[in-house]
């Protein structure tokens, strides 16, 4: 048997052996320890192996007691303290200087309890952004007609003089970045094209029959209107629910939501369209998917409708799973009597596909104001306790 078994690194005596299989030893003189990686504490083996634990060259010709091989030492930083340990690459066993084990266990607290607080404070945030976003869905829930519905008598006359839907109290917690950017974007693009010639309008219009010729314009007709009244009703159902929707999908994927519903509709219009050589435009096919994102995510939200001028006090008060099937019932029947002047087929299929979306974020997608709502609760109130 070689000499450097069971002897002290440092002193070169017989250790004392402070474990039946005689892996882990002691040695009385420099309090020193050596253990075998199966007689490590967890809480020593994270220490150690602790995202701040650095592997040094080695500096000494300390040799482990078990084999002889040349240990290696390890740097294990924390807030108060340097330690350094040396570890065997052959048999993974550790050897501690005189108090370095008192020390490590100092680092695994210091760093479990950080973790542990963050751990903490993440959930107290998490859950108040839930209870004020259930509390929000229980409101919707269990409100009556007059508690949600918009109590401003501006909105009232509003209805009455253009017959359009009123969205009642249903807050968003975010800015509604894109909605807004988007209306700023149709508004610019339709005085920009009232400018142009009409062959300008053609080329980007989207036209079943030219689609191989321009496959740009199942993009481009979104943003175009044929006239200032198609051009206010759209960016006005678009403000009243596209922020919700936006609120509840979050930025990024409110505007892929976007494209995708709008290019839905042109999909089902240039399939079921009689007059192929029929130029559309309009973003009434992308805003028909918003409607149907927020009667998924918002079902008893209120919307409020004058049914005519001639009633002045009879203003109906539905829930948007009411509400949004019958306008969707009127299209069908508009589009099966063969009403004109409307592209009733992009209406339904963007619809179509603002509901498939929809579904798969609501089953499959984090709700974008629970992240914003907990960020924003962290800078009000830093010290949270629940």
């Amino acid at each position: 048997m070689t000499t450097y078994r069971t002897r002290c690194p440092r002193c070169q005596i017989p250790m004392e052996n402070t474990s039946q299989d005689q892996q882990a030893m002691t040695c009385h003189l420099c309090k020193g320890v050596f253990c075998a990686v199966e007689n490590l504490t967890p809480e020593h083996h994270q220490a150690i192996h602790g995202r701040q634990s650095i592997p040094l060259s080695p500096k000494e010709n300390l040799q482990c007691p078990i084999d002889g091989e040349k240990m290696v030492a390890t740097r294990v930083l924390s807030e108060s303290t340097t330690i350094v340990v040396d570890v065997c690459p052959k048999c993974a066993g550790y050897w501690f200087d005189a108090k370095e084990l008192l020390h490590l266990e100092r680092v695994f607290r210091q760093r479990y309890q950080r973790k542990h607080n963050k751990s903490i404070k993440r959930k107290n945030y998490q859950q108040a952004a839930q209870k004020i976003l259930d509390d929000h869905e229980r409101t919707l829930n269990t409100g009556t007609n007059d508690e949600l519905t918009a109590d401003s008598w501006g909105w009232y006359i509003f209805s009455l003089i253009s017959q359009m839907p009123v969205e009642g109290k249903n807050p968003v917690y975010q800015k509604p970045v894109i909605t807004w950017s988007l209306i700023i974007m149709c508004v610019l693009i339709f005085i920009y094209q009232n400018t142009q010639p009409q062959t300008w309008i053609l080329h980007y219009a989207l036209t079943p029959s030219n689609f191989s010729e321009s496959p740009q314009t199942l993009l481009t007709y979104m943003f175009m209107h044929a006239s200032g009244v198609h051009l206010l009703g759209n960016m006005y159902f678009l403000s009243i629910f596209g922020d919700n929707v936006e609120d509840r999908l979050g930025k990024a994927y409110y505007l892929l939501f976007f494209v995708f519903s709008g290019i839905g509709a042109a999909v089902f219009y240039m399939f079921f369209v009689e007059d192929q050589m029929s130029p559309m435009v309009g973003a009434s096919g992308a805003f028909s998917g918003v409607l149907a994102a927020y009667m998924v995510f918002f079902p008893n939200a209120i919307i409020s409708y004058q049914p005519s001028r001639y009633t002045l006090f009879q203003q109906i008060h539905l829930r948007a799973i009411f509400y949004v099937p019958i306008w969707v019932g009127y299209n069908i029947i508009s589009w099966w009597i063969g009403v004109k002047g409307i592209a009733w087929e992009a209406h339904i299929g963007g619809f179509i596909a603002g509901c498939i979306f929809a579904y798969f974020a609501k089953n499959n997608m984090p709700d974008a104001r629970l992240l914003f709502l907990q960020t924003k609760l962290q800078q009000e109130t830093p010290e949270i306790n629940q």
